[in-house]
């Protein structure tokens, strides 16, 4: 085979197309794994003390928490504690009333009934951080899990999808070659080029529709 400019150049689009094709598949195969995410949850039948006279926001007012109430957390979230630079740190978002006989009934329905329930029996949703309860390590504890669980996830999500790239990736490097191989001892350069092209064309779109799906 006669080794010109022209077959190098060929070559080079070959590598360049190959590597599109796995530089897109490994995209889409990571857009699919972010996807999979592990929220924290809230142990079932726990409760916290609040360890530190704390004030929370509900419906524009100011709820007052004295060191020792007991309140029911349900879920956690980000909160924002800086305005300026828009910090935030994980905070708990949980019932509380004042009502200690309304609270000890809201107490005993099930997790689905007391959603639906709260406001009805002068049950109050609020939320603070988690340096606010007795029970820290324990929150902190199931953010560590959600993200342990949301690695896993992610990796086996990943090579669940970029496994068969590496296969058809590989099919596509080795007729990818011998087709340039053809055209290259044809010297249809203008050819090659053009296809070589179209290719990357099709192959970049292909897998953009599954990213941004």
């Amino acid at each position: 085979m006669n080794i010109n400019g022209k077959t190098i150049a060929a070559y080079i689009l070959l590598l360049i197309e190959i590597a599109v094709f796995f530089i897109s598949g490994y995209e889409v195969a990571a857009n699919d794994a972010r996807h999979y995410v592990r929220f924290p949850q809230i142990p079932e039948g726990m409760l916290l003390t609040v360890i530190k006279d704390t004030d929370c926001v509900y419906e524009n007012d100011m709820v007052h928490l004295s060191e020792g109430t007991a309140v029911i957390p349900y879920s956690i979230s980000m909160i924002l504690i800086h305005r300026v630079d828009n910090t935030s740190t994980y905070g708990v978002n949980f019932y509380y009333s004042e009502n200690k006989e309304n609270f000890e009934r809201f107490k005993r329905l099930n997790d689905p009934d007391k959603s639906s329930r709260a406001k009805e029996m002068g049950v109050m949703s609020l939320e603070a951080g988690f340096d606010c309860f007795a029970e820290q390590k324990q929150l902190e504890q199931t953010i560590i899990e959600a993200e342990k669980a949301t690695k896993l996830m992610g990796r086996s999500v990943f090579w669940k999808d970029f496994t068969p790239v590496i296969a058809f990736g590989l099919c596509f490097a080795v007729a990818g070659f011998f087709f340039t191989r053809l055209l290259v001892k044809k010297q249809w350069y203008v050819l090659l080029c053009v296809v070589d092209i179209v290719v990357m064309g099709v192959v970049y779109f292909g897998f953009g529709i599954f990213l941004y799906h």
